[in-house]
């Protein structure tokens, strides 16, 4: 969560043009990862802050360098599924006539729900290729947040393929070693 006094100074600062809120170092120490951030007002008469954001309790991080447009905070993003949302274990059972056809389909319900915030293919069985895997009349087809996993049912049931839902848990902390 951005410090309210980072947003409080973005949106009173009366300047000309953008701001820049940059990264200026991270580093970890324990569990917290700590960032140095700055404020470029981008104005010689308005002077530049400097903030230092500790995180607690981080689960997982990413940082992406690139450049963007503006800051928002999400309680319900897609990234947060698997640490907020039921996880579990997608079974399947049955004839997959076309397996390439239901490729396609678990593709394209994948892109509508995570777009490209979520790689396809992250939470499927990865001792297989799909296709091989959906071949194979039967095993464990996905294991991640029971959303997109009900999602894929879906299209799995179409073609007449029974699925079952196994050991729905509640999300864990990502141990730092996992990292």
């Amino acid at each position: 969560m951005i410090p309210s006094e980072i947003i409080d100074f973005i949106e009173t600062v009366e300047i000309q043009g953008d701001i820049g809120l940059y990264i200026n170092s991270l580093r970890r120490e324990g569990e917290e990862l700590i960032f140095e951030v700055c404020v470029d007002t981008g104005s010689p008469s308005i002077a530049n802050r400097s903030w230092t954001i500790t995180t607690k309790n981080l689960r997982k991080s990413e940082i992406n360098m690139d450049w963007g447009g503006s800051i928002t905070l999400e309680e319900s993003h897609c990234l947060l599924s698997e640490f907020n949302q039921l996880q579990s274990s997608l079974y399947f059972e049955g004839d997959a006539a076309n397996p390439e056809v239901i490729f396609h389909k678990l593709y394209r319900i994948h892109g509508k729900k995570y777009g490209d915030w979520i790689r396809f293919g992250c939470y499927f069985n990865g001792g297989l290729d799909l296709v091989k895997l959906l071949s194979s009349r039967n095993g464990l087809l996905a294991q991640g947040p029971k959303d997109i996993l009900e999602a894929y049912a879906r299209v799995l049931t179409t073609p007449g393929i029974i699925t079952n839902f196994v050991l729905d848990r509640a999300p864990t902390k990502m141990e730092w070693s996992k990292l």
